[in-house]
């Protein structure tokens, strides 16, 4: 819960701070992003809360928050958007499916199907903007590849492997701390890397890219995934 709040403040954050720069002449855009700053602070809060019921907020890794800082920095509202919505938010998506199979109890569950529901409405608004867009301008495709090339980039000279989330994914999935069930619960999380790559290139295929080109991208941010999770 520590890690999933983490990571929702920057969602927050990151389309928060480009409202103000958003001409008024589009404010269905305004107005979805607006919707979707609610989301992601609602997300904080039952997420910090549900920690603070349980054994409190945990520690984070210095590298998950170089990641983060990383992407909250991103000026250019395309890549931005990219990055966030398609790449950030739809592991998120992905992560939040698997949790809703091997949740401890009823509550965190409903926890999560209900945030799932806002991040799949997210997810969705990246891959048809950006469908839009690479049909519009094509030579966009390069600057989002440049993108996650850089930040592939730079997310390696600093990653460090996080074994706060993974020990606490692999205890839930396996259904307990005993080596036999910690050791099911890390075949699992196999498991969920190659859902996640597999999901990731459908929608980035979806999106307008190329196979070969989503299957690229996919791999990079892969490596960001399990390098941070």
């Amino acid at each position: 819960m520590t890690f999933l709040a983490q990571n929702e403040y920057v969602a927050l954050y990151l389309p928060a701070k480009f409202l103000p720069r958003i001409n008024p002449h589009f404010s269905e855009v305004v107005m979805f992003l607006s919707t979707q700053v609610v989301d992601e602070a609602r997300h904080v809060e039952v997420f910090t809360k549900r920690a603070v019921v349980g054994a409190g907020l945990q520690r984070v890794s210095s590298g998950t928050q170089y990641a983060l800082k990383s992407l909250l920095e991103i000026d250019d509202y395309v890549k931005a958007k990219f990055l966030l919505n398609i790449l950030g938010e739809g592991t998120f998506d992905d992560l939040f499916t698997f949790l809703i199979e091997v949740a401890p109890d009823p509550v965190t569950r409903e926890i999560i199907r209900l945030a799932k529901r806002d991040e799949s409405r997210h997810v969705g608004y990246g891959v048809w903007r950006t469908k839009y867009q690479l049909s519009h301008d094509p030579s966009l495709r390069k600057e989002l590849l440049q993108a996650i090339e850089e930040r592939a980039s730079y997310l390696y000279a600093v990653s460090g492997s996080d074994p706060f989330v993974t020990n606490a994914l692999a205890v839930i999935a396996g259904g307990g701390e005993e080596s036999n069930k910690v050791e099911a619960g890390m075949k699992r999380l196999s498991k969920l890397y190659e859902d996640m790559h597999d999901a990731r290139v459908r929608r980035l295929t979806l999106a307008g890219f190329e196979k070969d080109e989503a299957l690229k991208i996919s791999r990079l941010h892969s490596a960001n995934v399990k390098s941070f999770m």
